[in-house]
């Protein structure tokens, strides 16, 4: 297809087409695909500032290497955040070119800036236990936070992972006679990639807690699968109260970070681990600190490995179970359960020393 006859495509629809080929096609979050989308809106509104005007149909290579580099330094981006834009970039031209489009890649020797990999800065303990005190127990919000709160510290789950949770996606067994219920949870997170992760016994604590509420069955929470929505946001200002149910009616990540923020600016939690993000960090700092097993590590967290993957299916839930127990965050600080778990790990025990 030569460049004139691609004009008779407008360059947004040829980026929509991208950006759902991206998403349904590569398996790329929404969250992902947001951000290449405004990339490549940035960068047609630029090209459009030139003399003569270009379309995204009509940018060199040259035009590219300015604007991910001088411009999009002058707009103040860090190199993680550039870097992004430049695989955007690429990505957008490498499928234009495949679809045909275009003639001819101009992004195929864009260069990306040099970027380090910073240690990540996780909460700390005393953090999470600041955080996971603070919601009103008496209320049902309150209830839903300090749930909320436990699946992330306890899990080291992705908030993306967190605010996709249904009903269906918690697995409650009870292993044998002798052994308390205990509760997995189903986490479906970066690339729509599903794990089973064993929880610890604060998180079912907490949410047995929030789903026995009275008010859980006020909320139209059923999805048209037959599931139902696990944590809601009854008063968000952005969804009209009568359209409030089902998918509209689950907590979104921008939410969550809001009540993160909440809580911490009232217990006094530095505002650099006030994300999700840092949470997930503390509790892979525990699992290393507690010399837990590399593979047993990623499988936990759920990084892509063949390796994990393969060791974690053939790990004993039970095994499983005892790493969480003893490597977890919430097991170190106080919570309003402490005391309950405390006991029914105990009860456990025991009932293994007689057996």
């Amino acid at each position: 297809m030569t460049t004139n006859e691609s004009e008779c495509f407008s360059a947004d629809s040829v980026v929509n087409r991208f950006l759902v080929f991206q998403q349904y096609n590569v398996g790329l979050q929404l969250a992902t695909v947001k951000k290449y989308g405004r990339f490549l809106d940035r960068l047609a509104a630029w090209l459009l500032t030139l003399q003569p005007p270009r379309s995204l149909f009509q940018a060199t290579a040259e035009m590219l290497e300015q604007w991910t580099g001088l411009e999009l330094h002058r707009a103040k981006l860090l190199p993680q955040t550039r870097r992004i834009a430049i695989i955007a970039v690429r990505g957008f031209y490498h499928w234009t070119k495949e679809a045909g489009f275009i003639e001819s890649n101009p992004a195929e020797h864009l260069p990306s800036p040099k970027c380090g990999s910073p240690l990540p800065k996780p909460a700390q303990l005393q953090h999470a236990e600041s955080l996971i005190m603070a919601p009103d127990l008496n209320t049902f919000v309150g209830l839903r936070d300090a749930a909320m709160l436990a699946v992330l510290i306890g899990t080291g789950c992705r908030v993306s992972g967190l605010v996709a949770l249904n009903e269906g996606d918690l697995i409650w067994t009870q292993p044998s006679k002798n052994k308390c219920e205990r509760l997995s949870i189903r986490l479906c997170e970066k690339g729509k990639k599903e794990r089973i992760v064993p929880a610890p016994m604060e998180t079912g604590l907490f949410v047995r807690a929030y789903l026995g509420h009275d008010k859980i069955d006020e909320q139209s929470r059923l999805l048209p699968s037959g599931d139902r929505v696990l944590f809601v946001n009854r008063n968000n200002p952005r969804v009209r109260a009568h359209e409030r149910h089902g998918e509209r009616l689950r907590i979104r990540p921008d939410s969550f970070g809001a009540i993160l923020k909440k809580y911490g600016k009232v217990q006094g939690v530095p505002n650099k681990v006030l994300h999700p993000h840092a949470f997930r960090h503390l509790f892979a700092t525990e699992l290393a600190e507690e010399d837990v097993d590399l593979l047993i590590r990623q499988a936990l967290l759920g990084h892509s490995s063949p390796e994990s993957t393969a060791l974690y299916t053939q790990l004993a839930i039970r095994k499983l179970f005892d790493t969480v127990d003893k490597a977890n965050p919430l097991g170190k600080i106080r919570t309003a359960v402490s005391d309950l778990a405390n006991q029914m790990r105990a009860a456990e025990r025991a009932a293994r020393n007689k057996s």
